[in-house]
């Protein structure tokens, strides 16, 4: 939806191609006895969509995406503890450090 938006096409191969050329994905680092005994178990565990290994989008993936390619003024970073239940800004920078912790 950000891709479409930013490059202003409803054109899904469009949309792919500008993805994997300027979007990185936060790769998680994943058993693979664990991935695949989960996949039995759990149908919504898949892999076959994955073609270098496991990735994830994350807030801090997207804010580094955006933050790179000169498409955000300013990135906030709000964190949620166990001390202080109320949101408060921690960070607000140029920096792609967006995450929301529980």
């Amino acid at each position: 939806v950000l891709n479409a938006a930013i490059y202003q096409t409803d054109n899904i191969e469009q949309i792919k191609i500008n993805t994997r050329a300027h979007f990185e994905a936060q790769e998680l680092k994943i058993n693979p006895f664990k991935l695949f005994f989960g996949a039995l178990f759990k149908p919504e565990i898949r892999i076959s969509d994955q073609d270098q290994g496991i990735k994830t989008t994350t807030f801090g993936s997207i804010a580094h995406y955006l933050n790179s390619n000169d498409l955000v003024d300013e990135i906030a970073h709000i964190e949620l503890n166990e001390k202080n239940t109320e949101p408060h800004l921690v960070d607000s920078t140029q920096e792609a450090n967006l995450a929301i912790s529980l």
